[in-house]
């Protein structure tokens, strides 16, 4: 949940920072003082640091739960537990993919907004 949270934040700040200092470059607030591929540049590379962390924390994550669940199978093998149920779908996995899926969204909207390098 924590890598989801910090994720989570990247990917809404990243876009946020595009979007903001975009409009402003729009509007010529600044003049010069700030070049125009900038605000695509930041907020590409903070929502894809969110993505990767996101990835990253999906795998540790299907990793963790894979062995909870060997383990779970041995003690019933050994007959130190009974029972056959499952663990549930992991929500906080589901969560996980549909967040990754916004960050990629995220991704691609500035892209195709801003060009590759703004």
């Amino acid at each position: 949940m924590a890598v989801q949270r910090t994720a989570l934040s990247m990917i809404g700040f990243g876009f946020t920072i595009y979007s903001f200092f975009r409009s402003i470059i729009d509007k010529g607030v600044l003049g010069k003082a700030l070049p125009s591929a900038a605000p695509a540049r930041f907020g590409l590379t903070l929502i894809s640091l969110g993505v990767i962390a996101l990835a990253l924390g999906i795998a540790n994550h299907y990793r963790y739960m894979r062995e909870l669940r060997d383990q779970r199978a041995d003690l019933i093998a050994k007959g130190f537990m009974t029972g056959t149920d499952s663990f549930p779908v992991s929500l906080a996995l589901v969560v996980a993919f549909l967040l990754l899926l916004l960050g990629l969204v995220a991704i691609l909207s500035i892209i195709f907004r801003a060009g590759p390098f703004g």
